[in-house]
């Protein structure tokens, strides 16, 4: 399994996501829909550009393991998400 996470994680990098896509299906097809198929789901949704999507595949990931990388994924676009600069607002 750990070969495979490092598989999927180096297809999402090289923007692979088809590829990605169908291992992760093949994964949840095989034993379910887990936290990590969860957070690959959403990183592949991040190289997509869908930040909606991704967060709350994220936080899926993180329901089902409040400890694994999906709360850390989660919580780092919380923080891009609510930064702004304010001298943006004030020329």
């Amino acid at each position: 399994m750990d070969s495979l996470n490092s598989y999927i994680g180096r297809a999402i990098d090289a923007g692979d996501l088809e590829q990605a896509q169908a291992q992760i299906d093949d994964l949840v097809a095989e034993s379910g829909e887990t936290a990590a198929t969860l957070y690959w789901r959403g990183n592949i949704a991040l190289k997509q550009n869908q930040w909606d999507k991704a967060i709350g595949f994220y936080s899926q990931s993180e329901a089902l393991d409040a400890h694994g990388p999906g709360r850390e994924a989660r919580l780092m676009l919380d923080d891009i998400m609510c930064f702004y600069n304010k001298d943006l607002y004030n020329p």
